[in-house]
C-alpha cells in the first residue's frame, strides 16, 4: 500500500487529482485508522506494471 504522496510521486500526479480520482470511483483508495489515504499499486498501474517495480 502507498500513501497519497508515494502514489502520487509514482504517477506524477498531484495528490488533488487522486483525491478526486477516487471521488469519481476511478481508483480506489483504503482510510487507515489515522484517516489517512493508502492506494494498491495495481489500482495505480495494473498488475503488469506492478512486477516491473519489484
Amino acid at each position: 500500500m502507498l500513501s497519497i504522496k508515494e502514489a502520487s510521486e509514482l504517477l506524477g500526479a498531484p495528490t488533488t487529482t487522486l483525491r478526486n480520482w477516487a471521488k469519481e470511483g476511478k481508483i480506489t483508495s483504503v482510510r487507515t485508522e489515522g484517516g489517512h489515504r493508502r492506494y494498491q499499486v495495481q489500482d495505480l498501474i495494473g498488475g503488469k506494471k506492478e512486477k516491473m517495480l519489484t
